[in-house]
């Protein structure tokens, strides 16, 4: 079993020579080669693979997803990949925008969380004929502007771009979510709750409750479950707690570490408070849910 975990971000891309174009914001990638992971990978950044030909299979987060031809494969900051496998003629077009300037950009805007919820649980998005002529184009400007770049305001255009692509993408999307109020500008209660999903995804301590979360955001525990659920649609123990179940499937079903080096680097008090934990969410044991998920995987082989 797999225990290293690779954190992939743009400096790491750039560092291993995997990019064709890069401002330290947005990466792009041409990329003929089939790679096979031996790693866990976490993607610190918005992914988008566009797969030209042939067809890739990997698990994200734990699931299974499979693509093909005109697809795209969407991965918002923070998805972990394994087990990537791809077909002999297999070639894609990604993009990559850091987790920082996604907060920064016009991407932060009225819909990201809901569009990115979304394609938490379903990355893989088939472009039709029109659309993915479409993002062919926008792709060939990018190329184009990466090899004629003329200097002034050069970066500003790329990522204005970029933009135009994301946009093009939720598009697509924003169909599938429902009806969505629109709004002008950020409230306190959206810039509070970006700023708790951030700390989810970087606090090392191990006490997970929603006050030791609220203390760090300054805020007291009830006013930041009442954020949450106003802007989300969940409170912050249901967040804290949906972070948890993805790294507990993560580290039962790539790492060899035992149920207890499990519970304790999680920060569970206990060994027992974490099987009670894992038979809420998965309605077996944390032995039990280890082998049904290798079942799964090896099912998918």
């Amino acid at each position: 079993m797999i225990q290293k975990e690779i954190n992939v971000n743009i400096d790491y891309l750039i560092k291993n020579g995997l990019v064709n174009y890069s401002d330290g914001d947005i990466v792009i990638m041409n990329s003929n080669e089939r790679p096979r992971l031996e790693n866990t990978v976490k993607l610190e950044m918005v992914t988008i693979v566009y797969i030209e030909e042939g067809m890739m299979q990997a698990d994200l987060n734990g699931k299974t997803v499979k693509a093909g031809k005109d697809d795209l494969v969407v991965c918002p900051p923070n998805t972990f990949v394994n087990r990537s496998l791809t077909s002999a003629d297999f070639s894609s077009k990604v993009i990559g925008l850091s987790y920082k300037a996604m907060q920064r950009s016009l991407l932060m805007s009225k819909d990201i969380w809901g569009i990115m919820a979304f394609v938490s649980r379903n990355p893989v998005i088939h472009l039709e004929k029109r659309t993915s002529k479409m993002f062919d184009k926008y792709y060939s400007l990018l190329s184009y502007k990466i090899e004629n770049p003329h200097g002034f305001y050069h970066k500003e255009i790329m990522q204005s771009l970029f933009h135009c692509i994301f946009y093009e993408l939720s598009a697509i999307i924003a169909p599938k979510l429902g009806n969505m109020q629109e709004k002008t500008q950020f409230s306190q209660g959206e810039i509070l709750f970006k700023k708790f999903i951030e700390l989810l995804t970087t606090y090392e301590s191990n006490d997970r409750s929603v006050k030791a979360y609220a203390e760090r955001l300054c805020v007291t525990p009830k006013y930041l479950s009442t954020v949450c659920k106003s802007v989300s649609g969940k409170t912050a123990l249901e967040w804290i707690h949906d972070f948890l179940a993805e790294a507990i499937t993560q580290k039962l079903k790539y790492t060899d570490f035992s149920i207890k080096e499990i519970a304790d680097e999680l920060g569970f008090p206990n060994i027992s408070f974490f099987g009670k934990f894992v038979k809420a969410r998965f309605g077996v044991s944390p032995k039990e849910y280890r082998v049904r998920l290798h079942n799964s995987t090896n099912e998918n082989m």
